[in-house]
This record gives structure tokens, C-alpha cells and sequence, in this order.
């Protein structure tokens, strides 16, 4: 039996990832799914207006390069 290997890249986009906030946090979510699958250690009151606005509708990922870009930008 040939088994499939998926990317991190193929995972973020199947997955339908968003990020956004959680308990006052930038999380990562599911789509669909209330609780986060990772929240990181960054405040949403430490970042700019605009980038809490946008954590607050959440933030569709479309590939593992555009949440690395995300998270470098929030967490930095």
C-alpha cells in the first residue's frame, strides 16, 4: 500500500486555517472550530489598531508561507 505524504504547506490550506484571537490572544483556529488549535504568546492589545481589527474577523491562511509571514509580522 502506497501511502500519501502531505506537506505543512498542503495541511494549512486543507485544514482551512484562520488566524485571529482568543482570550485576548493571536490564535490559530480551525475553520469551524471555536476553541484554537495554537495560541501564542502575544497580547492583541500590543499590536496596531488595524491588526487587531483584522485578528478580531479573523484571517483566512492560504498557505504555510502566508502564516509564517503572519506570525513573524504579529509576533516580532
Amino acid at each position: 500500500m502506497h501511502r500519501m505524504k502531505y506537506s505543512f504547506a498542503t495541511a494549512v490550506v486543507s485544514m482551512g486555517l484562520l488566524l485571529g484571537c482568543w482570550k485576548g490572544r493571536v490564535a490559530l483556529f480551525q475553520a469551524g472550530d471555536p476553541d484554537p488549535v495554537q495560541v501564542y504568546p502575544v497580547s492583541i492589545t500590543l499590536l496596531p489598531p488595524a491588526d487587531q481589527k483584522a485578528l478580531e474577523d479573523k484571517i483566512a491562511i492560504g498557505s504555510a508561507a502566508e502564516l509564517t509571514t503572519l506570525l513573524e509580522d504579529l509576533l516580532s
